[in-house]
């Protein structure tokens, strides 16, 4: 190759390596017009050109554009920016995608540089309306404001097209005068949770006697059995001799599968377990309205291990329980410590069984208010389990027994950390609407009910509280079918409720 060519490619691969350099860095090349004219002098140089943020909601927002130039006598931005000189940023508000252009002048010339932002489009929203038995809820209207109203197909399901996001959902359902509403939700497929139980309520009874272990039972010793299921889960006591009763209920098909599960365990004077005794485990699938009898369990024995770390209250909160259950699916099947304890360290004996986990089950309390922290998933030998429960959300105003409260009445509350809000509002008396309210914010008012049969009735009495739900950073994270599991302490790892005491008011005459 001749050395004039060699260097040319040296020099074209250095450009090419600083131009990706630039665009890596977020911002864009400069496109000179005149890079030189006669009389020497060089057009300016534009090192970068950005915006942020570069995507918006379909609403849009606040960007800000920001540059660095050298070289620039003057400096303007297109799309009714305007003249930028002497400036390094500015925040404009975008509405709709477009792309901005910084352009720089001196006497040599002109560069411009170039930054996008595109604005989301609108949503086809294809949701689902589900007990918090996981049961599809048909019949009830959805709306979100703006859009026609829908309603919930058999399976639960709906759709409304054309959303703009953050959009609000409605659960509108007259016939039990129920008015949910889910504020400030983005994605496309939410599922909501209707806040009471809907279906049919099964029942079926199981009966049978527990062998292995020690039986008689002597002092100190009990014996723990439990049904659990994706629908159900149910727990009792042996006699002495090993003897059961099970009643169990659920909701949903007129049957469901899951299995029989056995523990017994030797206690200490102070009812913290010293040792295991046997486990065993059965599979049954009950049906509605049958006796299932003797579904008799064989227990083997069971090694030890030992459960350790710390539960920490929040300040001003006390410790009222402590417990640990056995989990052979994914909830709590079966609960071998309950410590009433208020200290936060524990050391616990656990049963160390094959294909199970452990979860740590923890309460603080305080004036009314309440938190309930869960970590699954644990070994049976886990030693510095750490656990930090959150203060509640507290409520704040209006002040217990209220007057004269209305739609514009503002509700508000602490923030539970790091959690979504629930917010109940329920009438003293039987045939007046409930209202219930999801949100991140700290603050709501009732939801306005008039002009769909569910208006807030005059010099009425009701109720309030909060409940929260952590982790969850948005109600997005609430409207999903892992929520409502999770509702149910199936958990994957830590999570927490809280719950603050009920404060009343009556509404403006």
């Amino acid at each position: 190759m001749p050395e004039t060519e060699k260097i040319m490619s040296v020099k074209f691969s250095f450009l090419a390596a600083a131009v990706s350099l630039l665009m890596a860095c977020g911002g864009s090349p400069e496109d000179s017009e005149s890079s030189e004219k006669s009389g020497g002098g060089r057009a300016p140089s534009i090192v970068f050109f950005t915006a942020t943020p570069a995507n918006l909601p379909a609403a849009g927002g606040s960007v800000t554009l920001a540059w660095s130039v050298s070289g620039a006598a003057s400096l303007s931005i297109d799309q009714g920016v305007g003249d930028v000189t002497g400036l390094s940023s500015k925040v404009v508000s975008v509405t709709a995608g477009k792309t901005f252009a910084l352009t720089a002048t001196n006497a040599a010339g002109s560069s411009s540089g170039h930054a996008t932002v595109t604005v989301a489009g609108v949503l086809e929203i294809h949701g689902k309306l589900l007990s918090y038995e996981r049961q599809p809820v048909s019949g009830i209207t959805i709306l979100i404001p703006g859009k026609p109203s829908v309603h919930t197909d058999s399976a639960g399901a709906f759709t409304i097209v054309g959303v703009t996001p953050p959009y609000e959902a409605w659960i509108v359902d007259t016939a039990n005068k129920i008015l949910v509403v889910y504020k400030g939700l983005t994605r496309s497929d939410p599922v909501l949770a209707h806040p009471e139980p809907v279906g049919s309520i099964h029942h079926a009874s199981v009966s049978g006697a527990i062998t292995g272990g020690s039986y008689p039972e002597p002092p100190m010793h009990h014996t723990t059995v439990s049904f659990s299921s994706p629908e159900a889960r149910t727990h009792n006591s042996t006699d002495g001799n090993g003897a059961y009763i099970l009643p169990t209920s659920w909701r949903g098909q007129g049957s469901t599968v899951g299995a029989l599960h056995a523990l017994q365990i030797r206690e200490t004077s102070s009812g913290i377990p010293a040792e295991y005794k046997g486990y065993g485990k059965r599979e049954l699938t009950l049906s509605d309205g049958l006796l299932f009898g003797p579904q008799n369990i064989s227990m083997n024995p069971v090694a030890s291990s030992r459960l350790s770390g710390s539960v920490l209250a929040p300040a001003g909160y006390t410790l009222s329980l402590k417990a640990a259950f056995l989990s052979v699916g994914s909830g709590p099947d079966l609960l071998f410590v309950a410590d009433s304890s208020s200290a936060s360290s524990f050391s616990y004996v656990s049963p160390n069984i094959p294909n199970t986990s452990l979860i740590l089950w923890s309460v603080a309390s305080k004036a009314g208010n309440g938190v309930l922290g869960l970590r699954a998933g644990l070994a049976a030998n886990a030693t510095g389990v750490n656990m930090t429960i959150p203060a509640a959300a507290e409520p704040i105003s209006p002040l217990d027994a209220a007057t004269g409260v209305n739609g514009t009445s503002t509700f508000s509350w602490s923030a539970f950390s790091n959690g979504v809000h629930q917010i109940f509002f329920n009438p003293g008396v039987a045939g007046l609407p409930s209202y219930y309210v999801w949100t991140t914010s700290t603050t709501t008012t009732i939801p306005d009910g008039n002009g769909l049969g569910l208006g807030l009735p005059a010099a009425s009495r009701y109720t309030w509280h909060v409940e929260g739900f952590s982790p969850y950073a948005s109600t997005d994270a609430a409207a999903t079918t892992a929520f409502i599991d999770e509702r149910d302490f199936r958990i994957p790892g830590e999570w927490f409720r809280s719950s603050t005491d009920s404060r009343s008011f009556t509404t403006a005459p």
